[in-house]
């Protein structure tokens, strides 16, 4: 952003509008509220047409994930949390992988949402924003881990193996997107 324009959009009460923004490249585009629907559609399209998922492949539905809520924490099929709330403390336990992986990308899709490195990043997520967004007292997340670690490895050569498959990279990004989220979450101290 220019210094000019940083010293504008700084210092004005009432901040930016949408015309500005996009004349001084903060946003891509501005769309009224009566299109939003139809442009994000069609940018939709557009992000799907530059992918390399193969045009006949099918998409991975991400079923509602199953969490269990007690008066001390949350439980999920690979992921547990326990609160020690008179410590501020919050206790994230990831559990490995019960089966080695599967024997090919193919076999991945299949698998889908249940695919255990998909399945567990995003429990993981869910168990950080519900932190974030619920406990508000907690100051600090400690992260454990369960399980046999050789599994766990295998998952992860796996992944490497399938680094340019359409599923194993978006299951990788949303690993660093969540690595980045746990990154990102600040401690809040009170008084």
């Amino acid at each position: 952003m220019r210094r000019d324009h940083a010293d504008v959009f700084c210092t004005t009460e009432e901040g930016v509008k949408g015309k500005r923004a996009a004349e001084w490249r903060l946003v891509d585009e501005v769309v009224p509220n009566s299109k939003l629907e139809d442009v994000v559609k069609e940018r939709a399209r557009e992000f799907a047409a530059k992918s390399d998922r193969p045009s006949g492949a099918k998409g991975v539905a991400l079923t509602p994930l199953k969490r269990k809520r007690t008066a001390d924490g949350a439980q999920y099929s690979a992921v547990s949390v326990e609160f020690s709330r008179d410590a501020r403390l919050a206790t994230i336990t990831v559990r490995g992988p019960d089966a080695p992986p599967p024997g090919s990308a193919d076999d991945m899709v299949v698998q889908g949402a249940e695919f255990w490195p998909l399945r567990v990043v995003r429990e993981l997520d869910d168990a950080i924003l519900d932190i974030r967004a619920n406990e508000l007292e907690t100051a600090v997340i400690v992260f454990k881990s369960e399980g046999d670690p050789k599994l766990v490895l295998e998952y992860d050569g796996f992944l490497a193996k399938n680094a340019k498959h359409w599923l194993g990279r978006e299951i990788a990004l949303k690993w660093k997107r969540v690595l980045k989220r746990v990154d990102l979450t600040s401690a809040r101290w009170w008084h």
